[in-house]
């Protein structure tokens, strides 16, 4: 059987979180804050046997689950976690010390912002302006003028055009879901740990 991978059960424990903190209505409002979605160490603990199950966790010798970011190891030697960000085919070796597993914020690639998802139209997502923290959506939309007069020969050209534009428009505004950029999340790891495979950039 395939191994549920390790971006696939944070997401889900992340997702399940976020709907426990819906309900509570101090959590709801530091949730949409934009505090990102985060597993502690106490959480960790509950599902500890479940990530020994991971692919990412197939050569862990050992998991502990520690509570502090620096911690003792025995009498003499004090650790201080660190954060990995992991990437698909990055395997976890040997003995881990484990103090939380958390999803990014979602995030954009620059160039993806100004590329259409559908029929060469694209919603935005929300862009905060850095003086005065306004949020604003763009929504984007192309088109070919040649081709309204290629295919409305004879006919108020301009006129096509225009209706072809607010056609697109509205289906843009109906159907918002089919044509918003989409983002990438990413998982980081904190704790001590050695990492085999995987691109580590």
């Amino acid at each position: 059987m395939k191994k549920m991978k390790l971006e696939e059960f944070v997401t889900k424990l992340c997702d399940e979180k976020a709907e426990l903190n819906q309900k509570n209505e101090e959590s709801t409002i530091d949730y949409l804050k934009g505090m990102d979605p985060i597993l502690n160490s106490k959480e960790l603990e509950e599902v500890k046997d479940e990530l020994l199950k991971l692919d990412a966790f197939s050569e862990c010798d050992d998991l502990e689950i520690v509570h502090f970011p620096t911690f003792k190891v025995g009498e003499d030697k004090t650790l201080t976690v660190q954060t990995f960000k992991y990437n698909e085919g990055m395997k976890i070796k040997g003995k881990c010390h484990l103090y939380s597993i958390s999803l990014t914020p979602v995030m954009y690639e620059p160039n993806q912002l100004i590329k259409p998802v559908k029929n060469g139209a694209a919603m935005v997502p929300t862009i905060y302006d850095p003086m005065t923290f306004e949020p604003r959506k763009h929504i984007l939309l192309t088109w070919t003028p040649e081709m309204a007069q290629d295919l409305f020969e004879g006919t108020n050209n301009e006129e096509t055009l225009r209706n072809d534009i607010h056609k697109l428009l509205d289906d843009v505004l109906d159907n918002p879901e089919e044509y918003i950029t989409k983002g990438t999340r990413h998982v980081l790891i904190r704790g001590v740990f050695e990492v085999v495979g995987g691109n580590r950039n």
